[in-house]
């Protein structure tokens, strides 16, 4: 025969014959159990909450310190740009000095080259 399904007629039924001092006991150990249930759940949240509160504590800890190394890096590839146009002008300015020498130096030899 399959087990029977209890519906909310035979809890009645079966409450109704349980004396109302044992019916007050069992209550109050399913209240116990409800509440050490309760205080587990309460415990578990709680170092979950702790557990998170750690973690997005070494996030903001671990943004701060590579936003430090970028503007390092930012700072350090600024002082390389400078010194690149400086050096590229630096450089314009010797073209435009050897340029003005090798004129010079052909005016002389051609110069040179037409009296003699």
């Amino acid at each position: 025969m399959p087990p029977r399904v209890k519906n909310r007629k035979d809890e009645v039924q079966t409450s109704a014959a349980i004396p109302p001092n044992a019916e007050v006991t069992r209550l109050q150990k399913e209240l116990q159990l409800c509440n050490m249930r309760l205080s587990q759940m309460q415990a578990r949240l709680m170092a979950t909450l702790d557990e998170l509160d750690a973690s997005r504590n070494a996030h903001q800890l671990e943004l701060k310190a590579e936003r430090r190394a970028k503007e390092r890096l930012s700072e350090k590839l600024d002082r390389y740009l400078s010194e690149v146009r400086r050096a590229d002008a630096e450089r314009d300015e010797m073209r435009e000095v050897v340029s003005i020498l090798v004129e010079k130096d052909f005016e002389q030899w051609s110069l040179a080259a037409t009296q003699s």
